[in-house]
């Protein structure tokens, strides 16, 4: 039989021959498509910050300007296996809560006061700081300064892809870190009661509840009794820690903590 029409019939089953490929499977060194290349800080900046005025953080759920390699245009990825892109989030803004399997890194480049937010942990980043997602946690950003803020995001999105193992969410309503940003209407003087007593239970922080009786919660701030007052207020933290997902500092926690316990 000719090698031709042997290669026909087996292709007619889906099947090649592996000797006519071996040699570009199994290279003996690394073969990559990658360029190396220098994006001087100095002549993207500004491009960045146009993008400010192109789409909001919110519309684009991620605003940010890829880094392509110059040999992989159009693959959103600077080498093989890792995507980076420069995010842009402006002051008052808050990027939308996502999760998805592929890792993530924040690099911070430029401006102060902005926040990444991981399963409900707050962490203010400033230029230098270098921040983790780890995969399948949801993530938000947010700046609360008056200045715009600049960071370099690293993915091993091009990698999951190749293992066809990417998933992803979106949460419907914008995170709950502090509770001023909470749905439910709660009186500055009870924002302020359950600010505190997260200060006292910071290991509460993790699972959500499906529910919270306001009016069990306006009967038992009636209650006269310091020792009722106390049981109820750290169960309703406890029931609160679970809602929602907030950090406080530990230097706040201590405070309050040699506070509460010393007017008690």
């Amino acid at each position: 039989m000719k090698k031709n029409n042997f290669y026909k019939n087996i292709s007619n089953l889906s099947m090649a021959p592996l000797w006519e490929v071996l040699s570009n499977l199994v290279t003996p060194e690394p073969n990559t498509r990658a360029k190396p290349h220098i994006w001087y800080w100095k002549d993207i900046k500004n491009h960045v910050l146009d993008a400010g005025s192109i789409i909001s953080a919110k519309q684009a759920e991620r605003r940010v300007l890829i880094l392509e390699n110059p040999n992989m245009k159009g693959e959103s990825r600077i080498t093989d296996t890792l995507y980076a892109g420069l995010q842009l989030i402006l002051p008052g803004e808050v990027a939308p809560s996502h999760r998805h399997t592929q890792s993530a890194l924040r690099f911070v480049m430029h401006g102060n006061g902005a926040y990444t937010a991981v399963d409900g942990e707050k962490t203010i980043m400033r230029p230098g700081d270098f921040i983790i997602t780890p995969s399948w946690t949801w993530h938000d950003h947010g700046n609360e300064s008056s200045e715009p803020k600049i960071w370099l995001d690293g993915l091993d999105i091009p990698l999951v892809n190749q293992f066809s193992a990417s998933f992803a969410e979106k949460l419907e309503e914008l995170p709950k870190h502090y509770f001023e940003k909470s749905v439910l209407d709660f009186s500055e003087k009870d924002k302020e009661r359950i600010y505190k007593l997260y200060c006292l239970f910071p290991f509460m922080v993790r699972r959500p509840v499906l529910y919270y009786n306001k009016k069990l919660f306006a009967l038992a701030m009636s209650m006269p009794k310091l020792l009722l007052r106390t049981i109820y207020e750290f169960g309703f933290a406890f029931l609160l820690a679970r809602m929602y997902k907030v950090t406080v500092p530990f230097r706040d926690r201590v405070q309050f903590a040699v506070r509460y316990f010393s007017n008690v």
